[in-house]
């Protein structure tokens, strides 16, 4: 069921928010979704990125730990394939 502007929570859209509209960010997990079959080791690797990228929140400081990271490797999945 969607929460928030489609997606599950208000953290997953504004995670997904950053990572389609960063440059950088989009084509990073462009070549990780293209070169991955696997969906739990992606869903960890983009997790993973992100903490590394911002520390525990968002870049508009939404907790990472709220964010649905299997809702976000789907989507991406479609949106790459």
């Amino acid at each position: 069921m969607s929460n928030y502007l489609g997606w599950s929570s208000r953290a997953t859209w504004n995670a997904v928010f950053w990572l389609q509209n960063t440059e950088s960010y989009y084509q990073a997990l462009g070549e990780m979704v293209r070169g991955c079959a696997d969906c739990e080791l992606l869903t960890t690797a983009v997790a993973r990125m992100c903490h590394g990228w911002w520390g525990g929140m968002t870049p508009d400081k939404e907790p990472l730990d709220d964010v649905n990271w299997q809702e976000i490797i789907a989507a991406l999945r479609e949106e790459y394939a």
